[in-house]
């Protein structure tokens, strides 16, 4: 059963206020981070496609962890309702909702498995884009390590540990992708970058 947690911040296993400040590019930070977007040079990507390959390198992310591990499905800096006019397109997310008996402006955080997570990637994928309303941040429940969905659709992983960031996305990275680091980061290499 899907958890829903109203206090994300209390849950997350990162200072949350540090990591926005990172976001708002305020503070220096231990903070890293890429970015995974399409690269259109190498023709157009149907947002079915682009739905489907960033689904593959969210899902292939994911499954880099350990099984039994939680995950927490937040938006990335302000609490809002999730569910609002358009949420409807969002049939598993607004499933997940109303059979868990939650309304849709609820402003928390979802607590997942690994299958419940994967269940909801499309619509999370498309959360951002479809609404044009806020990134979606799906944080591992014990590592500080965050897979951000944008609405410029793209996604982007981050954490403080730059060995764990080299390590994933040199795993995840496939060739549709352009990898572009955040700025201030380290220099990330690894093959296909």
């Amino acid at each position: 059963m899907i958890e829903f947690a109203p206090l994300p911040e209390k849950i997350l296993p990162y200072d949350r206020s540090s990591y926005i400040a990172y976001l708002s590019d305020e503070v220096d930070s231990e903070w890293q981070g890429v970015s995974f977007q399409i690269d259109s040079s190498r023709g157009h990507v149907s947002q079915e496609g682009a739905l489907a390959e960033y689904k593959n390198l969210t899902e292939n992310t994911i499954q880099q962890f350990d099984g039994e591990d939680h995950w927490v499905v937040n938006h990335d800096d302000k609490d809002l309702a999730w569910l609002r006019a358009g949420s409807e397109r969002l049939a598993a997310l607004s499933a997940a909702f109303s059979s868990n008996g939650v309304a849709g402006n609820f402003t928390g955080a979802l607590i997942v498995d690994k299958n419940q997570l994967i269940g909801l990637l499309d619509d999370l994928i498309l959360y951002p884009y479809m609404l044009s309303y806020k990134n979606i941040d799906i944080s591992h429940g014990k590592i500080p390590f965050v897979i951000k969905i944008s609405s410029h659709f793209n996604v982007d992983l981050l954490t403080p540990d730059k060995k764990l960031l080299q390590t994933i996305a040199g795993r995840v990275s496939l060739p549709i992708f352009k990898v572009l680091n955040y700025s201030g980061s380290v220099d990330i290499k690894f093959p296909g970058n």
